[in-house]
């Protein structure tokens, strides 16, 4: 397993996230799709007591359900129009 981000890291990437789905409309993804990000979440081995990601620190039942976020692993990508073509 990885080593954990520091507190200054995980505000930093918190922050990031924040910003990138304020300035983009505050899009939420649909309701199916916010629960297989989480189910996805919740079968990964970076999850730490079944809310924070380890590898960037976010608190996935928030950013599982912005558009504008993807996981740090790979497991779940952007949705909508921010999808990477």
């Amino acid at each position: 397993m990885i080593e954990s981000p520091s507190v200054l890291k995980m505000l930093k990437n918190f922050s990031k996230e924040v910003i990138k789905f304020a300035k983009e409309g505050a899009t939420h993804v649909q309701k199916h799709e916010y629960k297989n990000r989480i189910k996805t979440c919740h079968s990964c081995e970076h999850l730490l007591r079944s809310k924070r990601c380890n590898m960037c620190g976010c608190i996935i039942e928030h950013k599982a359900m912005w558009a504008t976020a993807d996981c740090p692993d790979g497991r779940w990508k952007l949705s909508g129009k921010w999808k990477k073509k």
